[in-house]
């Protein structure tokens, strides 16, 4: 049994100057303010080596900074709100009620593990970042914190006792808490590999710079020694055998990698409900908590992979609100905007959490991307797709010809024929337009009385679920092409961002939109 008393003031412990310190580095790097000092001193310093003094005064001054910080730092725990005074020569003090609380982060890096410390961070709706963070406080304040997150009462007149949920019969009772997800060591290394794209791509895309770059040089060089084609066409031949046994390479090296972040971040995962939250822990050296109010949930985001499609399985997201739809984390990797992430799901389980996250409304929604029951939009979207790509595709063909007259480069490799490079468009034209066509048969929509369920994507295949209650505007618009025939794309704001169906008939598009403000205006529950 732990005590917490409220309405004191209180300092953090002082290895939260440690924390401030990284802070001043951090802040001073964005700022560009440390690079001229440390090329000043490289450039200047075989003439004046007192330079150097220069860098132990500068960390100096940063400790002095965080020590400060530290010290003029201040919260307050009461029973409706924290208080926080913090700032050196600029002060500033926050109130947060805790009604506002949408979701609870804790952190627990290896050194607050030693400690036994943790860091704190307490997200509003509407927030771009992290409304408010406490660093290297007691676990009996995060278990505080959490507590009145999830609404448990406050008996006490001066204290709040709480249970440490590392002991048996903790916290909330086991038959309040019902474990939904747990994460094995399969698991991780599936989230690994779904999670290689960008690193695959990043790849890719280096080693075709690598190759373009060599190639102009062999051309050149080709140019001005008055090579024979066979000699030029093995030169091609051992340009390619050789990029390619790099960027294996690098996919031998980086896809480990890959795994073994995933491994690190997601270790023992577990979700869990527990009253009317739901909480994720995850991390092998950092452990990490998160805990968001079902209330707070405005949209469920299922993510399909073409890697996790070929394994029927997917990743999610519970959206709460937040002010900058860009700015919310993927699959919980990220450190700003609490967006309960839960890496790798089946179809069933996918589909426990919908009915656990929206309760008895939206019995007949769905989040599997495979459902029949999805709606497809009409086939005249891929008349808008094409034309736009036709232009798209015209115009870069024109650019690179101009441009390739300014280089013998260029020109040995593109061309300085304008109805060849046209030519070579086509391809390229065809390939957007398959890509199209991928886009619009993933694209489609399904609705009950509650709510509604949007499906997009191309390769990989999103499902965005929301309830009508939540909607924040809804907008129909027609293009000149919809116009033409009887079409319109209706597109929703709630609370976590926008969502549209594009191409769906005009009649649908109005009845939608009349219901779902009918919806959000009649009801007697609050949307946040």
């Amino acid at each position: 049994m732990t005590t917490v008393p409220v309405e004191v003031w209180r300092r953090t412990s002082p290895l939260a100057a440690v924390y401030f310190l990284a802070g001043v580095f951090g802040r001073t790097t964005n700022l560009l303010q440390v690079g001229p000092v440390l090329g000043f001193i490289g450039l200047r310093y075989r003439e004046n080596p007192e330079l150097i003094v220069i860098l132990p005064a500068l960390a100096l001054l940063a400790a002095v900074v965080a020590g400060l910080r530290y010290w003029f730092f201040r919260y307050r725990l009461e029973y409706d709100r924290i208080l926080v005074r913090q700032g050196v020569v600029k002060r500033t003090a926050l109130s947060l009620p805790f009604e506002r609380v949408q979701g609870v982060k804790v952190k627990r890096s290896l050194i607050d593990r030693l400690f036994g410390l943790v860091t704190v961070s307490l997200d509003t709706a509407g927030s771009r970042e992290t409304e408010c963070r406490l660093p290297c406080v007691t676990v009996d304040v995060a278990e505080w914190l959490e507590a009145v997150v999830e609404g448990e009462e406050l008996d006490d007149a001066s204290a709040v006792q709480t249970e440490s949920p590392l002991v048996e019969n903790a916290g909330v009772s086991v038959l309040a808490r019902r474990t939904l997800l747990k994460l094995g060591g399969r698991d991780i290394a599936q989230i690994g590999l779904s999670t290689a794209g960008p690193t695959v791509f990043g790849a890719l895309v280096v080693g075709v710079m690598i190759v373009l770059a060599v190639e102009a040089r062999r051309l050149a060089d080709t140019v001005s020694s008055g090579e024979t084609s066979v000699e030029s066409s093995f030169g091609v031949a051992v340009t390619f055998i050789a990029s390619s046994i790099v960027y294996i390479g690098m996919m031998v090296f980086l896809l480990p990698m890959n795994i073994v972040r995933a491994w690190l971040r997601f270790h023992d995962y577990a979700l869990s409900a527990e009253g009317g939250t739901l909480r994720a822990r995850s991390g092998l050296l950092t452990r990490r908590t998160v805990v968001v109010g079902l209330t707070k949930i405005q949209v469920l985001r299922l993510k399909q992979t073409l890697f996790l499609r070929g394994l029927r399985k997917a990743a999610l997201e519970l959206r709460p609100v937040t002010l900058d739809q860009t700015a919310a984390t993927e699959v919980g990797w990220g450190e700003e905007v609490t967006v309960l992430g839960v890496p790798l799901v089946t179809e069933s389980q996918a589909e426990e959490l919908r009915a656990v996250t929206l309760g008895e409304e939206g019995p007949d929604l769905t989040l599997l991307p495979g459902d029949p029951r999805h709606r497809a939009v009409s086939a005249h979207y891929l008349w808008s797709f094409g034309f736009r790509s036709a232009v798209a595709v015209l115009v870069a063909s024109a650019a690179l010809h101009f441009v390739s007259e300014l280089s013998p480069v260029l020109q040995a490799l593109l061309g300085t024929d304008p109805g060849g490079l046209a030519f070579r468009a086509v391809p390229v034209l065809a390939v957007i337009c398959g890509l199209g066509w991928l886009r619009w048969r993933n694209f489609g929509y399904f609705h009950d009385d509650d709510g509604m369920a949007i499906r997009r994507g191309t390769l990989g295949r999103k499902v965005d679920v929301f309830l009508f209650r939540k909607t924040q505007a809804v907008t129909v618009r027609q293009s000149f092409i919809q116009r033409w025939f009887g079409l319109a794309t209706l597109r929703v704001q709630v609370a976590s961002g926008d969502l549209s169906v594009p191409y769906i008939p005009m009649i649908t598009a109005r009845t939608l939109r009349n219901h779902m403000l009918w919806c959000a205006q009649t009801s007697r529950v609050r949307w946040h």
